[in-house]
């Protein structure tokens, strides 16, 4: 946040010059990506398939990537294996969660936070091998909080729109986002009436988990995210205040000013939001316990 907060400061300052700022660089290193799971390999590889003795003990561990910008805490992260049945194994944890601080990428850290859950190291198959292996197809779900940051850095507050000096109202709006699964795609901004100036904001799901709001259940129609509202402004998504839904193009946030501007009022301010979500992915590994009576 130190990050938004020296950006807004620098854009003030320069309006109030009157410098024109031709090309702001963006306090993100931006993206669509959040965590990146994976099974990590064990035994021998058959075929590309993990493989071991049904006699063999083995481990399962999933590793954990953060590629995304923001930095989860310990816990915010719930991995559940997933896809075989627990009583045919011994030494298999179902579930496990963070106990440390994921870091996202940054300036200094390029490749982001790295850690691996051990949900056993001496996982093992108790039940006979028919044939020469018996296949399975193990998954994991994982579901992780996660924010999205976003600066709108020129947002024109104008209260006469024929006055063709400074900014303009009715464009396209550069915007800046951190990197993040649930991203921004596009910022308009326009004119509601005499005064009133209104954002529409486009977010869409740029993975392919599911999202819900932070604390509740994950939906079976539809996905949804929640949102802040700038200081000044009154947003809402589909009649539904500081939350949205995702239907088939993406969701909409529309934020439009409280109080209509002063007579004559021209400026240029950044205006910033958070969105903020759980989000849940499923990845899977095949494997295979073979014989050793064949």
């Amino acid at each position: 946040m130190k990050k938004i907060f020296v950006l807004i400061c620098m854009l003030t300052l320069l309006v109030a010059c009157g410098e024109e700022e031709q090309e702001i660089k963006s306090v993100f290193i931006g993206g669509t990506q959040g965590l990146i799971l994976s099974f990590e390999d064990f035994g021998v590889l058959e075929e590309g398939v993990s493989s071991v003795y049904d006699a063999e003990e083995f481990p399962i561990t999933i590793n954990v990537k953060n590629k995304g910008e923001y930095n989860l805490a310990p816990r915010d992260l719930t991995v559940k294996i997933k896809g075989i049945s627990l009583k045919d194994f011994q030494g298999i944890t179902e579930e496990l969660k963070n106990s440390q601080k994921i870091d996202g990428i940054s300036e200094f850290n390029a490749n982001g936070g790295e850690l691996d859950l051990d949900f056993g190291s001496k996982a093992k198959y108790v039940l006979p091998v028919v044939g020469a292996y018996q296949p399975f197809d193990i998954f994991a779900d994982a579901i992780y909080n996660y924010e999205t940051n976003v600066i709108i850095p020129q947002v024109c507050f104008k209260e006469n729109l024929k006055d063709i000096s400074v900014c303009n109202v009715k464009e396209s709006k550069t915007f800046s986002a951190s990197g993040a699964p649930i991203n921004v795609e596009a910022v308009q901004e326009d004119t509601a009436g005499a005064g009133i100036i209104v954002l529409k904001i486009v977010v869409k799901n740029m993975g392919t988990g599911k999202v819900t709001i932070q604390g509740e259940e994950f939906g079976t129609r539809y996905d949804k995210f929640a949102f802040s509202t700038p200081e000044g402004f009154h947003c809402v998504s589909g009649g539904n205040t500081n939350e949205a839904k995702f239907l088939e193009n993406g969701a909409e946030i529309i934020c439009k000013l409280k109080e209509p501007l002063a007579k004559n009022t021209v400026y240029v301010k950044p205006l910033t939001l958070k969105l903020s979500y759980n989000y849940k992915e499923q990845i899977s590994k095949p494997i295979r316990i073979l014989s050793q009576q064949s």
